[in-house]
């Protein structure tokens, strides 16, 4: 007590600091890791989701979240997106179909019980757990003998719904578009390491551009920019996130002009804000962007630009 009464900030405040930094740890300690609908007996408790999906071999993935903690939002986007993406991966490596994985009307209990058993696994860990799921789902059919009468495999890994970052938001404009952002695969988690080891801790997202300087979207993110009262974010190219479809549906209700082409570069001093949408962002108002050198870190005196606020990021932010 003696050393809080020294500092130059109250001790209530050192201390409620100290208990929201430890509860936050305990938060992000917590997970639940099924395959098959059952515990993960191969995979140790605290894994996460990126490290889950690199141990694997490659397969098609999907990331969910639930809704009161008792359904999964956009379900049947998920169980479309997830057959889509496992059946162009095993056409790609000309692979025999899976039906079980490829067909949607197959997955979909499947896909279904797989939610079901990781939610139910995390709520017995942890009864007094207030709060929404991230849930990221792995289809392998690379491990042999995993099931009985498929060889392929469903693991489903749980955990908190991470907050979104607070203010400011800043985005690094800087790498190349996925080769086909029709598959969810998830050897694009190894593949992006060398662009998050370039990005500053305290940045939010990476957003790729192509060859024309267009930007289409981000490592884990769709991307959006508003010009002259109008959204603009790319039409094909991309994989189309379920917050994605969210924020065109509401684009469309509450009459806010939406071009289904990707925003240029060149254009960012026109812009009046711009937003990134996922999962656990959802639409997530920009404040900075930064386009570093290439293979380089951001630094100072590198082109920037910096939003003051648009009226409409904020009207789609609150109406997501």
């Amino acid at each position: 007590a003696m050393l809080l009464r020294n500092l130059a900030v109250p001790a209530a405040l050192v201390i409620n600091k100290a208990c929201a930094l430890y509860l936050a740890s305990i938060i992000d300690a917590m997970r639940s890791v099924t395959k098959n609908g059952k515990p993960a007996h191969d995979l140790p408790d605290t894994i996460d989701s990126k490290s889950m999906l690199s141990k694997y071999p490659r397969g098609a993935y999907t990331t969910a979240r639930t809704v009161n903690f008792e359904s999964v939002f956009e379900f049947e986007t998920h169980v479309r997106r997830l057959a889509q993406s496992t059946k162009l991966m095993l056409e790609k490596e000309n692979l025999p179909m899976i039906d079980s994985i490829t067909e949607p009307e197959n997955l979909r209990p499947l896909l279904k019980n797989t939610f079901k058993s990781c939610i139910e696994q995390f709520s017995q860990r942890y009864p007094d757990y207030v709060g929404e799921l991230r849930l990221t789902v792995l289809v392998d059919w690379e491990l042999d003998g995993v099931r009985e009468d498929e060889n392929f495999c469903l693991l489903c890994h749980g955990a908190p719904l991470p907050k979104r970052r607070a203010p400011p938001v800043v985005l690094e404009v800087r790498g190349k578009p996925r080769e086909n952002a029709l598959i969810k695969d998830s050897g694009w988690v190894n593949e992006r390491r060398s662009l998050e080891a370039l990005k500053d801790a305290s940045h939010d997202e990476i957003i790729l551009p192509n060859d024309r300087g267009q930007l289409l979207e981000g490592t884990l993110t769709n991307f959006y920019a508003v010009m002259d009262g109008t959204v603009f974010t790319a039409g094909e190219g991309v994989l189309e996130g379920t917050v994605r479809r969210l924020i065109l549906h509401v684009c469309r209700e509450n009459k806010i002009p939406v071009v289904l082409e990707a925003p240029f570069l060149k254009d960012i001093d026109r812009w009046e804000g711009c937003i990134v949408s996922s999962t656990s962002r959802l639409a997530l108002p920009v404040d900075k962007i930064i386009v570093p050198k290439d293979g380089e870190r951001a630094k100072s005196g590198d082109k920037c630009r910096t939003f003051e606020g648009s009226e409409i990021c904020r009207r789609i932010d609150e109406l997501v």
